[in-house]
This record gives structure tokens, sequence and C-alpha cells, in this order.
């Protein structure tokens, strides 16, 4: 397997030293998992004090890295492996850094960050050599190099191998939208403070439905912003009699493996949807239009539409044989039509028309010129 590699352009790579070298990204690296590689930017200065930095024009505070010492380092570091990467520029001003993004990053075979210091960097290094703009919060550091270990820590999570428990990125907070769940170890009862019943009986259904509960009630409490539509309103509709089964947005690449034998049992000829990388750009485009429902932990159905800016596409429904007539598919129908209006999408599409997708009728769905289901939202 080829390594996830970081390529790290700082004025201290000092600064790593140390929190790269411990726990689970010590072992990453070196199993081969993930590959880090720090580069001194100061290297290529061309004047004798090895100047970094100049004055910003039009005056104002502050030093300001130069265009052309950035640029060399870049074009440095490049040819040292392929494929030429992924540019990151760890700034204040750019886009969160969210559970969403993370996964997007771990796409790419090779990251290469830049860390920031002083006022910044000149404009035109970020106008055309940087591909995204990457912040860890509202407040302003010394320089890009904790947030560069924050954003290598975060990714390499998503590395096949790295954790021990391959379904951990899955059960995490936010890997759904929700927080994790409260987590207790031995022993049962400790100065009269108690671990709750449920965990100890050994009904992992029961379980299941416990640890649900508590991730939409800690959410509720702590992160409401973060609650789906019907669960911050404090109730699910798409549940309702659908005993011990759990609806939520898809996990990529978690669910692939399930993904792909559901597909199958539903005899779907096999499609852009079954190719990770093309499912994973389809997820970064339309997130929270792909869903599964789930019971005691295993993936028994699943549904996946996109969105072009007007109107949703349904492209595929699916539920386990051994589940179906309990109303699950219609419960992931109805969770992405919610999620499709919340977004502003005027109408969802399902073509062509197959014996899949025969029960869409029941919906309120309606058949056009026998080529499609459509509805208007």
């Amino acid at each position: 397997m080829t390594p996830l590699r970081f390529d790290v352009l700082t004025l201290f790579p000092g600064a790593f030293t140390g929190p790269l070298d411990v726990s689970m990204i010590r072992r990453a690296r070196e199993s081969g998992l993930v590959e880090i590689a720090l580069h001194d930017i100061r290297e290529h200065a061309t004047d004798r004090h090895r100047s970094v930095d100049d004055y910003p024009f039009g005056g104002g505070q502050g030093m300001v890295m130069r265009v052309d010492v950035l640029d060399a380092a870049l074009g440095h570091v490049r040819t040292l492996a392929e494929p030429p990467g992924h540019v990151v520029y760890l700034t204040p001003q750019g886009e969160p850094l969210t559970d969403r993004v993370v996964r997007q990053l771990a796409h790419h075979p090779r990251l290469i960050l830049v860390c920031g210091r002083y006022e910044g960097v000149d404009e035109r290094f970020i106008e055309q050599r940087v591909d995204r703009e990457i912040s860890i919060g509202d407040y302003v550091l010394t320089g890009g190099e904790l947030p560069a270990m924050v954003l290598i820590d975060a990714v390499s999570r998503h590395v096949p191998g790295v954790l021990g428990d391959e379904a951990s990125p899955a059960d995490e907070s936010f890997a759904d939208g929700l927080l994790e769940h409260p987590q207790y170890t031995r022993p049962a009862e400790y100065h009269g403070w108690k671990v709750p019943e449920v965990l100890l009986g050994g009904d992992h259904a029961s379980i299941e439905r416990w640890r649900q509960e508590q991730r939409v009630e800690r959410t509720r409490a702590r992160r409401p912003d973060r609650l789906p539509p019907q669960e911050s309103a404090g109730q699910d509709r798409h549940k309702v009699g659908i005993n011990g089964v759990r609806v939520r947005s898809l996990n990529y690449p978690a669910d692939v493996p399930a993904l792909a034998q559901l597909w199958r049992a539903a005899g779907y000829e096999p499609g852009p949807l079954d190719e990770p990388r093309r499912l994973a750009a389809l997820l970064d485009h339309a997130p929270g239009l792909a869903v599964v429902a789930e019971q005691a932990g295993q993936v028994i159905a699943a549904a996946v539409a996109g969105f072009d800016g007007l109107q949703a596409d349904l492209y595929r429904v699916a539920v386990d044989p051994a589940n179906r007539r309990r109303g699950i598919g219609s419960a992931l129908v109805s969770t992405i039509e919610d999620r499709a209006r919340q977004i502003g999408c005027q109408r969802i599409a399902a073509a062509p028309v197959t014996a899949e997708m025969m029960f869409l009728g029941s919906l309120g769905w309606r058949e056009w010129r026998g080529l499609a289901y459509v509805r208007d939202l």
C-alpha cells in the first residue's frame, strides 16, 4: 500500500519534533502507512542573510513572507515525490477544518502543508500555488506549525490500518453530524458512581439504541447546530415503527463494503457509484444525501442521491432482502427528501424506472413519461 505522504514547508522544522514521534502517528510512520517530510523554507533564500520575509507594499505592521522564496521551496519539494501534491496553506482566513474537510483531504495521496509566519504570505503565492486554505479555528496563532500538526493527526486517522479498529472513525463525534455517546470502563462502580445498567446486560440492540439516544441528547445540549432537522425538533418520524433501526448519514470509507454488498443484492449493474473515489466525490459535492439504515451495528439498507443546485437525483435504494417490507426504504427516501428541502432543492427524481424504485409511488412520487419518478419539493 502506498503511504499517505505529508510534506511540510516551515521555518521551524524543530517544532514538529515530539508531537509526530509518539503514539498513533509514530506507529503509522514506522509501519509505512504515513510518511512525513519536513522542509526548511529558509534553505531557499538567496541573499546572505537568508531573508524569507520583507516589509509589506503600501505600509503597515509586520512582515510578509516572500513569494519568490516560497515558490522556490514548493518547486523543490514537488520534485521529491509523485504526485505533485495538493497544496494546503494553514491560515485563520481559511475554511474551517471540519470532519467533512478531513475526509476530503484523506483522499489525496500527497498533501503539501505550507506553514505561514509573521503577517502571512504574499497573496500571489496563494493565488498561483495554493489549492486550499484551512483554518483550525477563529483565533490567531504565531504560525502554521500547530495547525499543520492538527491536520496531520486528523487526516492520518482515516488512512486504512492506522487505527486498530477500522470502524473507529465512523463511530466518533461528527462522523454523521452527532457527538459521540458517553464511554465507560471498569470498575462498574466507583465511589458510588455507577455505569448505566444497559451497558452491563449484553443486549447489543438495547445498547445501540441507548447510545444513539445519548448521541442525540448530547448533541442537542452541546451542539444543537449539528442536529438533523427532524432530531432538532425533538422527533424522528422516519424511525417510527422500525424497531432498533438507526438512520444516519453514510460514512466513507467505512460503509463502502456493506454498500457494495447491498447493491449486488438489489441487482444493480456496476456503475460510477461502485468506484470508491467516484462515490467520495459525490459525497463531497452533496453531503447528507447519502444515508444508511443500520441495526445492531450492521448496515441493512442504503440510499444515495446527488444534487446539481436545482434538482436532486436519487441514484440507488437498496434494502437487505431479510429486512424488506419494514418501511426502511421509505424511511431512507423520506430522510433524503427532508435534507434536500433543507439545502434548497426544488425537485427530486429517480431514473430509470426500475423494480427497486416502484415503491416511490406510494410516497407521493409521480411517474414521468414512463422514464422516471419525480417529486416536487
